[in-house]
């Protein structure tokens, strides 16, 4: 792909261009909240972007942005690449519409199964609403359920094992699955650990409240 040249973009149109901010409109989001906040997470968590507005109903985005930490250039190569890569998905009124897509080869003779895994890599809560809106996107899955706290997730659908964590690898994070004794530890040492972590958020709050 051609790189764009500053102030240009080849799969959107640049409406305002100023040094700490840039709007965009993309005919790809129209009316489509669901590829908009996909977009809106991806970028945010782009060093040197520090806020993100989309308006679906007008496809207008709006970046703010550092430009000593994402100087412009490769702010508007980013912005093709995800707008190239996001638009080739056909827009969707709702999740359910994805179980309307035919089947990828093979999965006809899978039964559908339910996974359990745990995922390493979440940052924020942003990161979970990403992976479970590209899994449901997946016409072999059924349904998806991740949950940011005990950084979990339940996936049912024609697919295997080793294909599912090859889906969440390649979105940037790690799945383990949780058959095994030893994830299964992990989990319960994870568990212990964040109860601890929470006692501690309590008792200082507490003494904070009782110092003022």
């Amino acid at each position: 792909m051609k790189s764009p040249d500053i102030g240009s973009l080849t799969h959107g149109k640049v409406v305002h261009n100023l040094n700490r901010r840039v709007r965009i409109i993309s005919p790809a989001f129209l009316k489509d909240p669901e590829r908009a906040c996909v977009l809106e997470i991806m970028l945010q968590k782009r060093d040197g972007i520090e806020k993100v507005r989309t308006v679906p109903d007008i496809a207008s985005i709006v970046i703010h942005f550092d430009p000593d930490k994402l100087p412009k250039a490769n702010l508007f190569t980013l912005l093709d690449a995800l707008l190239a890569n996001l638009g080739k998905r056909k827009p969707q009124a709702g999740v359910g519409k994805s179980k309307q897509l035919m089947p990828a080869p093979g999965a006809e003779s899978l039964a559908e199964q339910e996974f359990n895994l745990t995922v390493d890599g979440m940052t924020c809560v942003s990161c979970a609403l990403l992976i479970e809106m590209l899994l449901k996107r997946d016409p072999r899955i059924s349904s998806a359920n991740i949950n940011y706290a005990s950084e979990t997730v339940i996936v049912k659908g024609r697919i295997s094992k080793d294909t599912l964590c090859t889906l969440i690898d390649n979105m940037g994070y790690k799945a383990h699955s949780l058959d095994s004794l030893a994830q299964r530890q992990i989990m319960i040492v994870r568990e212990k650990q964040r109860l601890v972590d929470a006692r501690r958020r309590a008792v200082l709050s507490a003494v904070l409240t009782l110092w003022n």
